[in-house]
């Protein structure tokens, strides 16, 4: 009896992901609707990206499973839903500081091309989700002195806590502040310090 109830279960199972193998593709190519119902701007990219995801599924579905195992062709189209989203969607459409921030400093890095970006951490280095969304591929000078930070780079980050002190500090080197605070948690906020006399460029 337990041996037939094990084959039971696997075969409902089987049919399970079958069914949903069959679905997901359809479902990836409805997904523009979706995001354009919850009000999110849908750009080029997006949908180059979500069709391709759609036509490998598809090749998956009708090549691989030929070629292969049909479980080779399931494997591969829920794999690419999870590309399609952690990805692709999940940075594109999400909201956090460390996003907001990063941006912020790519648009800055975008008009001042020479910029020099660099860390002030007593507490806390920025993670690599900052540096992901702020296009910054070469490794920054992280400094434990804020007074060398404020003589050698031309914007600061700063994770978590700044002091009053330093914000008054770095008033008098010229700079600028920009807040990005986590309202839950405090170790996602950032604090983007950048020296006025860069918005003095022509780009600005």
């Amino acid at each position: 009896l337990k041996d037939s109830f094990r084959d039971k279960v696997k075969t409902l199972l089987m049919k399970i992901y079958i069914f949903l193998s069959y679905a997901l593709p359809f479902l990836v190519l409805l997904s523009p609707l979706w995001l354009k119902k919850q009000g999110y701007p849908i750009g080029k990219e997006t949908l180059i990206f979500i069709f391709v995801v759609f036509l490998f599924q598809i090749w998956g579905i009708l090549v691989l499973s030929k070629r292969a195992s049909f479980l080779h062709s399931i494997i591969l189209v829920f794999f690419l839903v999870e590309v399609l989203f952690f990805a692709y969607l999940q940075p594109v459409y999400s909201v956090s500081t460390e996003k907001l921030a990063g941006i912020f400093v790519k648009n800055l890095a975008e008009n001042v091309p020479s910029l020099r970006v660099c860390s002030f951490s007593p507490y806390k280095k920025p993670v690599a989700n900052f540096y992901f969304y702020a296009r910054i591929k070469k490794k920054v000078t992280d400094y434990n002195n804020f007074e060398e930070a404020l003589k050698n780079c031309d914007v600061i980050v700063v994770r978590k806590f700044l002091d009053q002190k330093f914000i008054e500090r770095s008033k008098n080197f010229g700079f600028l502040l920009e807040n990005f605070e986590d309202k839950k948690e405090s170790s996602k906020n950032y604090y983007i310090l950048y020296n006025s006399s860069i918005l003095k460029t022509p780009s600005f």
